[in-house]
C-alpha cells in the first residue's frame, strides 16, 4: 500500500509571501471600505500594509486584483445562499428568480466595484481567468441543479443542453447588470430584469 503524499512544507520565503498577501488584502479592504475603490492608490495600499509599492503588482497584478481576490473570498458565501434560495423553492421559475435575487443581491450592491470588475476581466491575467472559470462553474451550479430539477420533472424537454442553458442564462444576468452601473438601478430592479428575459428563454425550453 502507497504511503501517502507528504504535504510540501513551506519555507520561510513562503510563508513571509503568505503573510505580505494578507496585510494587502486587509489593507485594501479597511481602504476600500473607508473611502471607495477609486480614491483608494496602490500607494496608499502599500503605505497601508507596510510594504513596498511594488509588491502589489507582484501579488496581484494591479489594483483590480486585489479587488478580485476580496470578492473571491464572498463567493463561498453567495454561492450557499443561492443553494438555500433555490431548494426553498417548488417551481422552476421560482427557483430562477430566487437564485438571481441572491446574484444581483451582492453583485449591484456597490455599482462602482461592479464596473471596475466587468472592465477587469476582459484584461486579466490568464491565470485568474482559469480560476474564475472554476469559480463560475461552483457558483452558477444552483441554476444547473435548477434547471435538471425541471427536466426530471417535466418542465423542460428532456433534451435540453443544461450547460448552453446555464451559460445563455448568465449571459442574460451580466447584461442586465449594466443597469446598475449606467442607470443606478436597485439590485431588486436588475434581479426581476434578469428574471423576465430568462423566463423567455426558459419557455423556449418547454416540452412540445
Amino acid at each position: 500500500m502507497p504511503l501517502p503524499r507528504k504535504k510540501k512544507r513551506l519555507t520561510a520565503k513562503d510563508l513571509q509571501r503568505e503573510a505580505t498577501r494578507a496585510r494587502l488584502l486587509d489593507a485594501a479592504r479597511r481602504l476600500f471600505e473607508a473611502h471607495g475603490y477609486n480614491a483608494v492608490s496602490t500607494t496608499e495600499i502599500a503605505r497601508e500594509a507596510g510594504v513596498t509599492h511594488g509588491l502589489i503588482h507582484a501579488h496581484f497584478h494591479a489594483k483590480a486584483g486585489l479587488l478580485f481576490e476580496l470578492i473571491a473570498e464572498s463567493n463561498a458565501a453567495q454561492t450557499d445562499a443561492a443553494w438555500n434560495a433555490a431548494r426553498a423553492e417548488r417551481s422552476l421559475e421560482a427557483r430562477i428568480a430566487a437564485i438571481l435575487r441572491v446574484f444581483a443581491e451582492a453583485d449591484a450592491s456597490d455599482p462602482e466595484l461592479l464596473g471596475v470588475m466587468e472592465g477587469y476581466f476582459w484584461q486579466w491575467p490568464e491565470a485568474l481567468e482559469q480560476r474564475n472559470r472554476e469559480q463560475r462553474v461552483a457558483g452558477l451550479a444552483p441554476l444547473h441543479w435548477a434547471l435538471q430539477q425541471g427536466v426530471s420533472k417535466g418542465e423542460l424537454r428532456a433534451d435540453l443542453d443544461l450547460d448552453r442553458t446555464v451559460k445563455a442564462l448568465f449571459a442574460i444576468y451580466t447584461m442586465t447588470l449594466r443597469a446598475a452601473v449606467f442607470d443606478d438601478a436597485a439590485p431588486a430592479a436588475c434581479a426581476d430584469e434578469a428574471t423576465a428575459q430568462a423566463l423567455l428563454l426558459i419557455d423556449g425550453a418547454r416540452p412540445r
